[in-house]
């Protein structure tokens, strides 16, 4: 799957040719973002851990004061954890619209 993520800097390193990385300036502060590509999440709606969960596939989200606020806290943590062999991120969409996909055994009503 695709996500759009804050991420640590040395992204460029770690993923080259990758041409959706941009650093962008929130309110003077550097972020990385990226478009990077995730494993699927693995769900099994018969399994007890997902009885009550539901997948979803996000179309769309807003850009908000919750997201910058998101955007501007996980950008210095991803910067304080650097590793060489692997990039850190955030995915985005914490208010977002967004497909049903797969819902656990004991949900009703959601399609």
């Amino acid at each position: 799957m695709q996500e759009v993520v804050i991420c640590s800097s040395n992204i460029r390193d770690l993923m080259p040719g990758n041409d959706s990385i941009a650093r962008i300036e929130i309110d003077g502060v550097p972020v990385w973002v990226a478009l990077i590509e995730t494993p699927d999440i693995p769900f099994d709606r018969k399994q007890p851990e997902h009885k009550r969960n539901v997948l979803v596939r996000k179309l769309a989200f807003s850009y908000n004061y919750r997201e910058k606020g998101l955007m501007l806290a996980y950008s210095g943590l991803c910067q304080k954890g650097v590793a060489e062999d692997k990039v850190l991120y955030y995915a985005l969409g914490s208010d977002f619209l967004a497909e049903v996909v797969a819902v656990g055994s004991q949900v009703e009503g959601l399609k």
